[in-house]
C-alpha cells in the first residue's frame, strides 16, 4: 500500500504531469484565442457589409430624390411657371445637383464591377442636370408672359372688381383664362419632359431592380 502511494506521489509531482497540465491550458488558452479570433472577424465582416449595405441605401435615396426637387409641382405647374421661384427652392436644387454628381462619384467605387447600375445612374443624372436647369430657364422666361397675361385678365375681369392675383383665385373663370393665357410651348415641353422622367428614368424598372440584390428592403420610392 505504501508502495502505491509512493507511486502516486511520485507520478503526481512528475514532470510528466506538469507538461501536460501545461498542454492542456495551453491547449484552451489557443481555443479561446481563436473563437475571439472567429467572433472579432465575424463582427467586422458584419459592420463592412452593414456599412456598404448604408452606403447604397445613401446612393439610391439621393438618385431617388431627383424626382422629388424639382420647383414646377404637377399637374399645376405653379400657375403655368408666373411665378419666379423662392429662394429656398433654388437653393434645394442647386445643393441636390451638386450632391448627386458627388454621390455619383462614390457609386462608381461601390459599383465598379456592376457596369448597368452605374450606366443607369449615370442616365439618371445627366437628365436630372438638364431637367433642372432648364426648368430655370423657363420659369424666367415666363415672367413676362405670366405679366402679360395677368394684365388681360384683369382687363377683362375689372367690372367683377378683379384687381390682384388673389382675386383671380377665387373667381374660377379669371384663374381658367390666366391659366390658358399663360400656358406656353416651352411650359407644356417642361412639364412632359419631366412627367417622363418619373415614368421612365426613375420607375421601379428602370431604376429601383438594379439596387434589389444589394440591399435585403427597398424602402418606398416615391
Amino acid at each position: 500500500m505504501d508502495c502505491c502511494t509512493l507511486a502516486t506521489d511520485h507520478f503526481l509531482n512528475s514532470s510528466f504531469l506538469n507538461t501536460c497540465v501545461l498542454g492542456l491550458f495551453s491547449f484552451l488558452l489557443v481555443v479561446v484565442t481563436v473563437r475571439q479570433y472567429l467572433f472579432q472577424k465575424s463582427s467586422q465582416v458584419q459592420k463592412l457589409l452593414l456599412d456598404r449595405e448604408n452606403r447604397i441605401l445613401d446612393i439610391y435615396k439621393v438618385f431617388a430624390d431627383c424626382g422629388r426637387v424639382f420647383i414646377t409641382n404637377i399637374p399645376g405647374v405653379n400657375l403655368k411657371l408666373g411665378f419666379l421661384p423662392n429662394e429656398s427652392d433654388v437653393k434645394k436644387q442647386q445643393e441636390h445637383r451638386r450632391l448627386v454628381c458627388n454621390t455619383f462619384g462614390m457609386a462608381k467605387l461601390i459599383f465598379k464591377s456592376d457596369p448597368e447600375i452605374l450606366k443607369q445612374l449615370e442616365k439618371i443624372m445627366k437628365r436630372f442636370l438638364e431637367l433642372s436647369s432648364k426648368e430655370l430657364q423657363v420659369i424666367l422666361a415666363q415672367r413676362e408672359v405670366f405679366m402679360k397675361a395677368f394684365e388681360q385678365v384683369r382687363a377683362a375681369f375689372a367690372d367683377k372688381g378683379i384687381a390682384t392675383l388673389q382675386d383671380i383665385w377665387l373667381n374660377q373663370d379669371a384663374f381658367e383664362m390666366l391659366n390658358k393665357l399663360s400656358c406656353t410651348q416651352n411650359v407644356m415641353d417642361l412639364e412632359r419632359e419631366i412627367v417622363s422622367f418619373w415614368n421612365n428614368e426613375l420607375s421601379d424598372e428602370n431604376f429601383d431592380k438594379y439596387f434589389e440584390p444589394y440591399i435585403s428592403k427597398i424602402p418606398t420610392n416615391r
